[in-house]
């Protein structure tokens, strides 16, 4: 069985849903080292994007399929980031676990909350771009080769 693991920051839209995960450390192995980065455990929100911020850690067998979001976004890390080579892992199911995006200059939003986030914006003055709505991030906002 290979494994991997993950410390970083998911957010959540308002049901829950992960669109994304933003890793501090990732690596190989069965367990987070005790010296890896650690994240705020607390739960925070940006009630600008309508998102909820909350801490994650995780072990994952890669051997697997993905058992949910943060374990899918985590794989994406592990590829961009070159630890696993392409068809090193299982990425079945896959993309069942990742939503649809609105990548923005914010971060990102709930595809169906993109017109109250502007709409919101707007009244205080301020412009949301969104670069692209997909389910992937571009790699260099989270990985620089």
């Amino acid at each position: 069985m290979a494994t991997a693991w993950g410390v970083g920051i998911a957010t959540l839209d308002h049901n829950g849903a992960t669109l994304d995960v933003r890793f501090r450390a990732v690596g190989l192995g069965d367990a987070v080292p005790a010296d890896a980065p650690s994240v705020s455990t607390s739960v925070d929100t940006d009630p600008d994007r309508g998102v909820a911020l909350r801490a994650v850690s995780l072990v994952v067998d890669t051997d697997a399929a993905p058992a949910d979001g943060a374990d899918a976004y985590l794989r994406l890390n592990l590829l961009s980031r070159r630890l696993m080579k392409p068809r090193s892992m299982n990425l079945d199911g896959v993309f069942g676990h990742l939503q649809n995006v609105a990548w923005t200059d914010r971060g990102p939003v709930a595809v169906e909350s993109i017109e109250s986030v502007q709409w919101n914006l707007a009244r205080k003055g301020q412009h949301l771009v969104v670069h692209g709505v997909d389910k992937f991030p571009r790699m260099v906002d989270y990985v620089v080769p």
